[in-house]
């Protein structure tokens, strides 16, 4: 049987339990206010990219980039083919006073009339691996950033290295080497400069690979045991790599099933680095590929 106390003490409950909720959702109400109120960030894709990365892929990534930065982010989805005007105006409409504009290297003709009618806009140019010296191409004052291709390389050729090793262990263990007695690594990127040819090799060499890897496209596709591809490249033989290394915006689900390692450079993996650049305004810095992550390993027998 309920005494007064009981109904006392339950009543008391009750109402600091509704204050708690009060406050908590007055505080949901306060940081959503904020967070939409606060400068947005946009970027400039297209349709073509979505494809290839992945529809759901891309509202994930945009979701929680908006929830890490604490600020909205933007996008513009270009149609194929639509010139760098259309562009241009997409992004203009998005929002007075973007926090920042992102606008990947082939849409660096969009960036440039983008400043014509906003030349104080903070406006960045993710120019990949491109040489730092086009950054002249724009003719504004939008911030260039390049990719660390020297420290990308590195970590790739580890890892290959790592694979190569272990192939070559369980195959002396078991003696099983079938028609795959070649150890080759090689390395597919056009355009490939001594010092990334290095960082490439002494990332190899950390894992005790010994050897010199090949470069595309001077050698024959003869049974490769690791294939690092930065590029579009399809092999036109029968005898294909037994593992790839790729840096791609590809979705992991349509990658080749040979796939060891996914280095992950698209725009969306590079945002939240850039903005700290963005911040130092220095355009010297470069950015690591940041999201590298493996999703496939194949069984070695």
């Amino acid at each position: 049987m309920k005494t007064a106390n009981d109904v006392a003490v339950r009543g008391i409950f009750k109402k600091r339990l509704f204050q708690a909720g009060l406050t908590v959702f007055a505080l949901i109400l306060l940081l959503t206010t904020i967070f939409f109120c606060r400068r947005p960030v946009i970027l400039i894709s297209d349709k073509a990219f979505i494809a290839l990365y992945g529809e759901k892929r891309t509202y994930y990534r945009q979701f929680s980039l908006s929830l890490s930065l604490f600020r909205p982010v933007k996008t513009i989805n270009i149609a194929e083919g639509a010139g760098p005007d259309l562009a241009a105006q997409g992004a203009l409409s998005l929002s007075l006073r973007p926090f920042a504009v992102f606008f990947p290297y082939r849409y660096r003709e969009a960036a440039k009339r983008y400043l014509e009618g906003r030349p104080d806009a903070p406006v960045v140019i993710l120019a990949g691996r491109k040489a730092l010296g086009n950054s002249s191409e724009t003719g504004q004052s939008g911030l260039w950033i390049h990719t660390d291709s020297e420290a990308d390389l590195y970590r790739a050729g580890a890892i290959a290295g790592i694979f190569a090793r272990h192939e070559n262990q369980i195959r002396n263990d078991t003696g099983y080497w079938g028609d795959h007695t070649n150890q080759e690594i090689a390395l597919f990127y056009e355009g490939i400069n001594n010092e990334e040819k290095t960082a490439f090799v002494t990332g190899l060499e950390s894992q005790e690979w010994v050897g010199s890897p090949l470069y595309s496209p001077d050698f024959e596709e003869k049974n490769l045991c690791c294939a690092v591809i930065l590029e579009n490249f399809r092999f036109s033989g029968e005898e294909t790599p037994r593992s790839l290394i790729l840096f791609t915006w590809m979705d992991p689900a349509l990658a080749p099933r040979k796939t060891l390692v996914i280095f992950d450079d698209s725009p969306w993996t590079q945002i939240a680095p850039a903005l700290e650049i963005v911040k130092e305004k220095d355009s010297t810095k470069r950015l690591r590929q940041g999201s590298c992550f493996s999703f496939y390993i194949r069984e070695v027998r």
